[in-house]
């Protein structure tokens, strides 16, 4: 997991700054900050992974994760 003191701190700071301005110039700084640690986060979490033999069986994969076993087939 990501983790950065120095660019919590700026967000904690910013957080609580009513300036507009020091607020924004704090949240260029914090983006800055994250885009050169190339700080990534995770959109995408599957719960299932399937695995098989193309030579025994194709199918079509599902967006909903959700297998429908009248889609296979032998190649």
């Amino acid at each position: 997991m990501y983790s950065n003191a120095k660019l919590d701190g700026i967000i904690q700071k910013a957080i609580t700054t009513v300036d507009d301005d020091k607020h924004k110039a704090m949240e260029i700084e914090a983006m800055e900050i994250a885009v050169n640690d190339e700080a990534t986060s995770p959109v995408v979490a599957l719960n299932v992974i399937w695995a098989g033999c193309k030579d025994k069986v194709s199918s079509v994969a599902r967006h909903d994760e959700e297998p429908n076993v009248l889609q296979m087939k032998k190649p």
